[in-house]
């Protein structure tokens, strides 16, 4: 074989490499993570209204990375928020319009705990007022370096679903301090 046949051929396996990995890469950061398209699912199974979607999208460790070096060079950020985004190793969300406000009854919760629990995963928090809901999930088996996290937040017609990986030793500390300061002005 030539070598200038070898050298096209390695050039051309290369260049559908790359355009293979830049498809799956795109495809992936506008489209939910199999967690938040599962919660989203079950929350939406346990509605049953129309929904349309707004934005979805994920970021991976290597978006965040840029994100993080970004933020380091802007002077106004605070430390706070540089300390959080060092905390999440990736992330989905994914917001949606409902038809209406649904109507948030215990029969909603327990389908949709029973669906993520075969998914492996449990509702470790749930807060419900006038308008918002919140739901937290996480596996059965927690990790303090690498804490999976589902969430979802009903806002009257709206809902929001997040995914995300996150550093517990690096968020936890801010959550602490966030909350003592909250508790410290009432």
């Amino acid at each position: 074989m030539p070598r200038w046949l070898k050298v096209l051929l390695w050039a051309g396996g290369f260049f559908f490499l790359g355009l293979a990995t830049t498809v799956v890469w795109v495809y992936r950061t506008l489209h939910l993570s199999p967690e938040a398209r599962e919660l989203k699912g079950a929350m939406l199974g346990s509605l049953s209204q129309p929904v349309s979607s707004q934005i979805q999208f994920s970021v991976g460790s290597v978006a965040l990375c840029a994100a993080r070096q970004i933020v380091s060079r802007i002077d106004d950020v605070p430390p706070e928020a540089v300390a959080a985004l060092d905390g999440v190793k990736a992330a989905s969300v994914g917001v949606f319009q409902l038809g209406h406000h649904p109507n948030l009854d215990p029969d909603v919760f327990r389908r949709c705990d029973e669906r993520m629990r075969r998914g492996g995963w449990h509702r470790s928090v749930s807060v419900k007022d006038k308008e918002t809901t919140v739901v937290i999930y996480t596996p059965k088996a927690v990790s303090e370096r690498d804490l999976k996290v589902c969430l979802a937040v009903i806002d009257g017609a709206q809902l929001v679903v997040v995914s995300g990986r996150i550093d517990g030793r690096k968020l936890v500390p801010i959550v602490a301090e966030r909350a003592s300061h909250e508790l410290a002005l009432r």
